[in-house]
């Protein structure tokens, strides 16, 4: 039982890097650029014309994630099989795995290739079963339309350059241009809203951000996108617009509490903003101060990091003249 508990957690450890590697492989065959890669808190970075290294507790929660850097010229950006890759690569280690399975003695030692066909098959489904946020939604959505094709482009494009150092404010307006018909229930058109919302949070108009995010149907999102925004709500009637009550009734939204418990800087931020200013418990707030600072200092993405530092500095700045007042 021990043995076998053993080989599931290796074959694990081992399929992740496997199922990224696949998204890698197929990236650079088609045109691709690499940009970053991650398994569990472990990332490899390309910055400043280099490969950087680092352990980083805001990745932690993703299993495995590679970002590439899509072509210069958005005509010749391809998507599918970059997005297949992984899981072609699960497919075929457990299809490598069946073959010595079916060649070699049966004994115990087969109990790792077992592990590894059956670990690697489960892997590949949930990637390419569209029931959630995963390669094969990713797919059917950026065919959905040129806008979410587009969406996709856009996406990939920005994450590389914040990865490298630049911010959402860097950006021009046209940059995110959003056309009244779009369809923000597609998630590679909605991308493209978070990041017009977030090039005016970072430019410090935040009332603009809110007038785009208002224009989001929130219970037609993944749950996952619907509360990354409802957190950026919560943190503009907290911080920018305070209206607590507001707050409140935000934060009470179902297993939103939950999900502003993730080691993300800017979820952590808001969390900590609410406990301070909205529950009162300033001192909880301030002992989580230096968990914020670390978690904005190990944020791999350059870019982001910047954005989060100048927004840790404010919230500073603001319980220090809550705390004079």
């Amino acid at each position: 039982m021990i043995f076998y508990v053993i080989c599931c957690v290796v074959a694990y450890v081992l399929t992740v890097p496997f199922h990224e590697a696949g998204h890698l492989l197929c990236g650079l065959l088609t045109g691709y650029r690499f940009s970053s890669f991650r398994i569990f808190s472990w990332v490899w970075t390309y910055q400043d014309g280099k490969i950087h290294f680092q352990k980083s507790p805001t990745a932690s929660f993703i299993g495995g994630q590679c970002l590439m850097v899509p072509p210069e010229n958005e005509k010749e950006f391809k998507f599918v099989l970059y997005n297949l890759g992984g899981v072609l690569i699960n497919f075929l280690l457990s299809a490598i795995s069946l073959f010595v399975l079916m060649v070699r003695p049966k004994d115990i030692w087969n109990m790792p290739f077992l592990s590894l066909l059956v670990m690697n098959l489960v892997v590949g489904l949930m990637n390419i079963i569209p029931f959630t946020i995963n390669d094969g939604r990713n797919i059917l959505k950026a065919l959905q339309s040129k806008r979410a094709k587009h969406g996709m482009y856009i996406l990939l494009k920005v994450n590389a350059e914040m990865a490298e150092g630049k911010r959402l404010r860097d950006y021009n307006e046209t940059d995110f241009t959003l056309c009244d018909d779009d369809d923000f229930t597609n998630d590679f058109v909605y991308s493209l809203a978070v990041y017009a919302a977030g090039r005016f949070e970072d430019l410090g108009e935040h009332d603009k951000m809110i007038k785009i995010y208002d224009r989001l149907d929130l219970k037609k999102l993944p749950a996952f996108y619907a509360n990354a925004v409802r957190a950026d709500y919560l943190y503009y009637y907290i911080i920018h617009n305070p209206d607590y009550e507001k707050a409140k009734e935000l934060y009470q939204t179902k297993k939103f509490s939950k999900f502003l418990k993730m080691p993300l800087p800017s979820i952590f931020r808001t969390q900590l903003a609410y406990d301070y200013f909205v529950l009162g418990e300033k001192e909880k707030a301030r002992d989580n101060l230096p968990k914020l600072e670390e978690l904005v200092k190990n944020t791999p993405s350059k870019g982001t990091q910047l954005l989060e530092q100048d927004a840790l500095d404010f919230l500073k700045q603001k319980i220090t003249a809550a705390e004079l007042a």
